[in-house]
């Protein structure tokens, strides 16, 4: 039931974090960052559901869990890349690099085409975040250090923490739901004030 709740409450955080973040026009900057958000919160309430009850969603769930990772992770990238950068300039070209990440997914998950994709997409995406907030820390100091500090805060869940045991009792899981909640509230807050 621990697990339920700390899914529920990344849920929460992710769907909050893609409102702050959202704009009309999903070509525009932070848009990305919201539809990333989404992503993740739709896997946290499928595991919330699968945690929670006797609904057998746990397909849904790695699947929902998959998506948010390998797509989420690396739209939650490109859109720091588009707010710090404003590269590209045309949205025509962000949404080419959008379907270039989507394709890349659908390569690795259905055709198993791409060797590694698992092990280098991850700190591909946490990289597409870190450069735009180093880059732009003279000019947003406070905004590029909350960025900063919300990809500490996924790297600390990923490769510290974990979702195997427990620590003092407490299932790693859940502090890892819990890590995650507050590195997507540093990184909305921050991608949504970064110029």
């Amino acid at each position: 039931m621990s697990t339920a709740i700390s899914e529920l409450v990344l849920a929460a955080v992710c769907f909050y974090s893609a409102s702050i973040l959202w704009r009309f026009r999903l070509t525009q900057d932070r848009s990305w960052g919201a539809v990333a958000a989404l992503l993740t919160g739709i896997a946290a309430s499928l595991g919330a559901v699968k945690y929670g009850s006797d609904i057998n969603v746990a397909e849904w769930h790695r699947l929902a869990a998959d998506i948010a990772k390998y797509v989420g992770m690396p739209l939650l990238g490109l859109a720091w890349v588009f707010a710090a950068w404003h590269w590209p300039k045309y949205s025509g070209g962000r949404l080419l690099l959008v379907v270039i990440v989507v394709g890349l997914f659908v390569c690795n998950r259905w055709l198993y085409a791409i060797p590694e994709y698992s092990q280098w997409m991850t700190p591909l995406s946490l990289a597409l975040v870190a450069i735009p907030a180093l880059s732009t820390v003279l000019t947003n100091r406070e905004y590029s250090l909350l960025g900063l500090a919300g990809i500490g805060q996924f790297a600390l869940a990923g490769l510290v923490i974990g979702t195997q045991g427990s620590i003092n009792g407490v299932l790693s899981v859940d502090i890892f739901h819990y890590v995650l909640a507050g590195g997507w509230v540093s990184l909305a807050i921050a991608l949504r004030n970064i110029d």
